[in-house]
């Protein structure tokens, strides 16, 4: 092994303080982000949920994979506290895709790259402002994505490709039990640069390697129609109506000015992006080896069409959320692989663009949370005063139904599926309706209050018994109201 000179160890040793100084500051930016009683967007209390009944319960509360949760539920249990554990896991899991963005440019001659990559990745404004809160498991499940990415890099270094191959393997299999989503980006990435290999004549050993990873990624598959059978649907679905997936592009809203500014920049990021690095790779192929090459242009064509404005807004804002990962591994690619001075300064440029992109998004911080802290106080107040019968249901808002599950302890039921759901198992089925006050912010608008339960014309000042149902509980903000659905 060749001894590393004083100067090649102080670049080294360097290399790796920046990189570590740039995950403090995505450290105590992500938690900044997380200051207030509830976290951003609508989703939060659901991880509270889940991993309280991990704890008391050994189960969780809604069917989803574990991975996560079982996490958060550990260290939840060390330190006693369930929001606390969430909302360290929300800022530290995600910090965990500087290992392997480190690994894959600590032989880059330029002894800042790691640090830039790493605050490019974990600066990200996905990362910031649409993760946060809302999907820790997507957050979470990134940094797996990236070491696959590392291991796809060493193919042509590696010795024991079988190994590598296995390791590919694991990885998805842990996906697979971490988030759905993620699971299905990181086995698009490694099929289609499989595939890539497999054109070359010389590489048919490696679809007998291939083939006993891919038995692995079967039974994964098998696994998710198991553990989360309605995303399994929708998958399937979608393979055989993917026309589906197009229907009302996101285009429509983007013209509109009806886009939020951060999904804005990840649209422009991911199709700017992916075309500029494209150049560079055109004028630079000679200098990357056929396995670099694939590696970076099936990377360049996932993140083009993951963030492309012509997918369906069902669909458009998760996909185009995770358009960043295979933009960045492709970045790191050739930040590693490329000597030519000019592309590597191109790509750094590029990159300081995006932190400047977040940083320019600090005034508007994350998304909302479900509620406002006043809001919040009446509705933690009124659940205080709440004693629900046994075998009871409550319907919610997106987002307060979680909230509802964790005061209350009781079975809930999103609005939007209220249709869907049979309710006839229930004793007792109630109805939390937000009032509609000048405190809602344009994020968190309530919804109407149906039919059913709207108050009859004002009549001497009569309040909740004119209601269809029955309101047991109301203030301010919020009504209770038992009904018969």
């Amino acid at each position: 092994m060749k001894r590393l000179s004083r100067g090649n160890r102080s670049i080294i040793d360097l290399s790796l303080v920046l990189a570590c100084g740039a995950v403090f500051v995505a450290l105590v930016w992500k938690l900044a982000l997380t200051r207030g009683p509830l976290l951003p967007g609508l989703d939060g209390a659901y991880y509270w949920v889940q991993v309280r009944s991990l704890l008391e319960r050994s189960r969780m509360a809604f069917d989803d994979v574990p991975i996560v949760f079982l996490l958060q539920a550990a260290v939840a249990k060390v330190l006693g506290d369930v929001p606390l554990a969430v909302r360290l896991s929300d800022a530290f899991l995600p910090v965990f895709s500087a290992i392997p963005i480190y690994f894959m440019t600590r032989n880059s001659k330029y002894r800042f790259a790691p640090a830039v990559a790493v605050l490019v990745v974990l600066l990200h404004p996905v990362q910031l402002y649409f993760f946060t809160g809302d999907f820790i498991k997507n957050e979470a499940a990134i940094p797996l994505v990236f070491f696959i990415g590392y291991l796809l890099m060493t193919w042509d270094a590696a010795k024991n490709k079988k190994f590598l191959l296995s390791m590919v393997a694991v990885s998805i299999g842990i996906l697979s039990v971490t988030h759905f989503g993620t699971f299905l980006l990181a086995l698009l990435i490694v099929g289609a640069w499989s595939f890539a290999q497999l054109l070359r004549k010389e590489n048919r050993k490696f679809a007998l390697s291939l083939s006993s990873s891919l038995a692995v990624v079967f039974v994964c598959i098998a696994l998710l129609g198991v553990l989360v059978p309605s995303r399994f649907n929708r998958l399937r679905d979608f393979i055989f109506s993917p026309v589906e997936a197009f229907s009302v592009p996101i285009w429509n809203l983007l013209v509109r000015g009806d886009t939020p500014s951060v999904m804005v920049a990840t649209f422009v990021i991911g199709q700017v992006g992916a075309l500029f690095l494209g150049v560079i790779v055109w004028k630079n192929r000679q200098a990357l080896t056929y396995s670099h090459r694939s590696l970076v242009v099936v990377n360049l064509i996932i993140a083009f069409v993951l963030s492309s404005p012509a997918i369906g807004i069902e669909w458009s804002y998760r996909l185009a959320a995770l358009s960043f990962v295979p933009l960045s591994i492709a970045g790191l690619v050739l930040i590693a692989t490329l000597q030519s001075l000019g592309a590597c300064r191109l790509i750094a440029v590029a990159s300081l663009l995006v932190i400047v992109t977040s940083v320019s998004l600090i005034p508007g911080g994350a998304k909302p949370p479900v509620l406002e802290d006043a809001l919040y106080d009446d509705f933690h107040s009124l659940m205080a005063e709440v004693n629900l019968p046994d075998n009871s249901v409550v319907v919610a808002e997106h987002g307060l139904e979680f909230l509802v599950a964790w005061e209350l302890r009781t079975d809930v039921v999103p609005d939007l599926l209220l249709q869907e759901s049979d309710l006839t198992g229930y004793s007792n089925v109630y109805l939390l309706i937000q009032k509609e006050t000048d405190n809602a912010t344009p994020e968190s608008t309530p919804p109407k209050i149906p039919e059913s339960v709207k108050p009859s014309e004002p009549n001497g000042g009569a309040k909740q018994e004119n209601y269809s149902g029955t309101a047991v509980f109301e203030n301010d903000s919020f009504i209770l109201v038992r009904t018969s659905m």
